[in-house]
């Protein structure tokens, strides 16, 4: 008679790798770096998930010192990732799941609102430069009408014309967009902050041209 014997052996867990080196943030197309320890010399497999969806497995070794790190080869996209790890040692034995540790990918700051706040940065770069224009077309005229002996104030009154009509095309345009954002419901406080801004600065610059357009007339006076 023959008899068979059947030993159970029990494999115990082994203690779960940390993770303690991760990017918070990272823009889109960037390369996740992930860094940890775990016991010397052990498979560390790496979960990733994005968006909660299918989990991505990935595996990378511990050194003798325990210390271990992954380099992901594929750019990450827009989203939220979830990471962790576990071990397995030479024998099958594996650990826990470790921590888990989250990745926001996501866009620059004044691009996260759309084309809107990029038709805004557009605007104010020209404010910006048209102001700047202005200012340079005053001194050019204040210097030429320095040099002048011979109708002077008729030559203000051209540079003043000249200048508003400038302004008033700055201005059309700055409260188109204004307005465009204010027809927009739910604005959010980035998006008010834009709003308010291009008043001011149409406030600003329409002052400082007016004072330097007094400043002249006194020169002549």
């Amino acid at each position: 008679m023959l008899c068979l014997a059947i030993a159970e052996i029990d494999i115990q867990s082994i203690e779960a790798p940390v993770i303690t080196n991760y990017p918070r943030e990272l823009l889109p197309k960037s390369i996740l770096s992930v860094k940890g320890t775990a016991l010397p010399e052990v498979t560390v497999k790496l979960y990733i998930q994005k968006d909660e969806k299918e989990v991505k497995i990935r595996e990378t070794e511990s050194d003798k010192n325990g210390n271990w790190a992954y380099i992901d080869v594929e750019p990450v996209e827009k989203g939220v990732y979830q990471v962790w790890a576990e071990a397995i040692d030479s024998s099958g034995a594996k650990s826990q799941p470790s921590n888990k540790v989250t990745i926001l990918v996501s866009p620059p700051a004044f691009l996260k609102i759309g084309k809107l706040a990029i038709d805004y940065l557009t605007t104010i770069m020209t404010l910006i430069i048209l102001t700047l224009a202005i200012i340079f077309i005053i001194f050019l005229s204040w210097l030429w009408i320095r040099r002048k002996t011979k109708d002077i104030r008729a030559e203000i009154s051209e540079t003043e014309k000249a200048l508003s009509q400038a302004f008033k095309v700055l201005r059309k345009e700055t409260e188109n967009q204004v307005a465009k954002l204010d027809g927009k419901p739910g604005l959010s406080v980035r998006e008010k902050e834009i709003r308010d801004k291009l008043k001011e600065a149409l406030d600003s610059s329409e002052e400082f041209i007016s004072k330097k357009i007094r400043d002249i007339r006194k020169e002549v006076k």
